[in-house]
């Protein structure tokens, strides 16, 4: 006898059925079926997310990431121009808080 697993996965919970199939493929009967429900998500008394604090400290890794790769694209773009032109001139990097202000 060959059986079916059905899923319904959502946002907070997952459903499943085990259906029993005839020869011919038919479903014959279910077998057994659940669900799991998860906790929420938030904090129950303020409704913010429980992932809010591990978001702020991955988006400021995307900014030092970001940031030192625009470093690192200017000072090739620097070095290959010097290169280009023929001149000798060597390029002092500034200090992080100067080249990159607002």
């Amino acid at each position: 006898m060959n059986y079916r697993i059905g899923l319904d996965i959502g946002i907070g919970s997952i459903g499943w059925a085990v259906i029993s199939e005839k020869e011919d493929g038919h479903p014959a009967r279910i077998e057994d079926f659940g669900t799991r429900i998860f906790q929420s998500g938030e904090n129950e008394k303020t409704s913010e997310s429980l992932c809010k604090g591990r978001r702020g400290f991955r988006g400021v890794r995307r900014i030092e990431r970001r940031r030192a790769n625009r470093r690192k694209m200017l000072k090739n773009h620097f070095q290959n121009m010097v290169l280009s032109t023929g001149h000798s001139t060597t390029i002092m990097p500034t200090s992080r808080t100067t080249m990159f202000t607002r």
